[in-house]
């Protein structure tokens, strides 16, 4: 079993690159960078990390992934996997409670494994906030619950103007979110970030309510600093947690002993 895999979450704007330590459940670095780089700014993560370690590859981008997973042999990585469901699931440590599990996110898989390695025989509520928001849970008896998908900020106002041409092109303040919004750009804004907001603080009460008993929240995202500050119940943010859930996928997928559980 390798001690060390490189994780790609190639996601809906930007691919995420990280050498992860499985056995300690830490991403040891990282790197950042748009779809457009891949080439370039792939081949630069691999040289500075020097390592010929496994690889796995994540996200819904077919084409991109078939290009790093390229990228990566052509950088002598000849052990390249993807995350995705398949029939030898059966060695993970999380049941997962879906329908049609051909279509559950690469993602949403990965942060559940991280969420059972790290937090086992507890409830645990995920909050992956991006394009999208998930919410999912993990329960005490390591199983996958299902949750919530919905719009993240940045799409619901691209939403707004793409519905509504009196609308206009808005994008997110870097700095406090408005509220109450004094103009139409403000409204939305308003909207966006605190809608989320209160949908999160509903959803997680009704997942302690369903599951019964005292939950850890963990969250993660390039989106969740929008909505930190608004939310009313406590969390632990950790920005790798997918990508160490995906270096986790790939010791219980491709070996035949488990790095924590």
């Amino acid at each position: 079993m390798p001690e060390r895999v490189i994780a790609l979450d190639i996601g809906s704007t930007n691919v995420h690159a990280g050498l992860v330590d499985t056995r300690r459940c830490v991403c040891l670095f990282r790197s950042d960078f748009p779809h457009d780089h891949l080439s370039r700014q792939l081949a630069a993560f691999i040289d500075r990390i020097k390592t010929d370690a496994p690889a796995i590859i994540g996200g819904g981008h077919t084409g991109l992934a078939q290009k790093a997973e390229k990228i990566l042999k052509k950088k002598k990585h000849q052990s390249v996997i993807r995350l995705q469901w398949q029939s030898r699931q059966t060695r993970l440590p999380v049941r997962f409670n879906y329908k049609n599990l051909s279509a559950l996110g690469a993602d949403r898989i990965a942060d559940a494994l991280y969420a059972a390695a790290m937090y086992p025989e507890r409830n645990v509520i995920i909050i992956d906030a991006g394009t999208a928001v998930t919410v999912d849970a993990v329960s005490a008896s390591a199983k996958f619950t299902g949750g919530v998908i919905m719009a993240g900020a940045v799409t619901q106002l691209r939403g707004l103007h793409a519905a509504a041409d009196t609308l206009p092109a808005v994008a997110l303040p870097a700095g406090k979110i408005p509220f109450p919004g004094g103009s139409t750009v403000s409204c939305m804004q308003a909207g966006a970030a605190h809608g989320i907001a209160g949908a999160l603080n509903h959803l997680v009460k009704e997942y302690k309510r369903f599951l019964g008993g005292k939950c850890t929240v963990l969250v993660t995202g390039g989106a969740w600093h929008l909505t930190r500050k608004l939310v009313d119940f406590d969390y632990i943010e950790v920005p790798d947690m997918t990508l160490i859930g995906m270096g986790l996928y790939a010791c219980y997928l491709k070996y035949s002993a488990s790095p924590r559980l």
